[in-house]
């Protein structure tokens, strides 16, 4: 650890980090992935092409994702069901247990679809007018990797939910979490806990809410 921090920049430390006792990596604790990134990041600066440096972005890359997945695993048995952060439009990061409402509805949606825009306007938008008093809010996630058209079509709609962005689209650990296979895809929480019965279209959704909120 010590000759990795004095030596960030030197490609001396890629070795150093894969070093391996016997068949174990010697760093392979789960918050070793913010010392790959780190290495990476510094590598990086100095040494934009080296294929050393590539191999330690991937590896990288890959290990923060299983710290991400981890960490949202963990927060299951705290708040009842994987929690999510991410940035609004104006790139504040929103948690989903920040919201406070009798009944959340999840929904993962693409801003480039026009059935799913037209979704917001049929569906949602009458759903929250009819229940936000009664306690229904909406912590909506767009699996989108352009996140200026993303925010376009949110101002565009005048949607008056919490809208936050995922720009890893399709390949979000959010998406493995919530084994969310097609789009748009809506979950109910209930009282702090994900609701025993899930909607598969409009019409169920709707008759969730209303059975719950009623």
């Amino acid at each position: 650890m010590r000759y990795i921090i004095e030596n960030s920049r030197s490609l001396t430390s890629v070795p150093v980090i894969f070093r391996k006792v016997g068949d174990l990596p010697v760093f392979n604790q789960r918050m070793d992935g913010l010392h790959y990134r780190a290495l990476a990041d510094s590598l990086a600066a100095v040494y934009p092409t080296s294929p050393y440096v590539r191999a330690l972005q991937k590896e990288a890359s890959a290990r923060m994702k299983k710290l991400d997945f981890s960490g949202k695993i963990d927060s299951v048995a705290v708040v009842g069901f994987p929690d999510i952060e991410l940035p609004d439009i104006r790139s504040e990061k929103v948690k989903l247990s920040s919201v406070e409402g009798k009944v959340v509805l999840l929904h993962f949606w693409t801003s480039t679809d026009a059935a799913q825009k037209l979704f917001n306007q049929d569906v949602l938008k009458p759903l929250y007018q009819k229940y936000h008093a009664k306690g229904l809010q909406i912590y909506q996630v767009a699996l989108d990797t352009d996140k200026f058209g993303w925010a376009q079509v949110v101002k565009a709609q005048k949607m008056p939910w919490v809208n936050v962005c995922d720009i890893r689209g399709g390949a979000s650990t959010n998406v493995m979490l919530y084994n969310v296979a097609n789009l748009p895809t809506t979950y109910v929480i209930a009282d702090g806990e994900m609701y025993a019965e899930q909607p598969t279209d409009a019409q169920s959704l709707r008759c969730i809410v209303a059975k719950i909120l009623q």
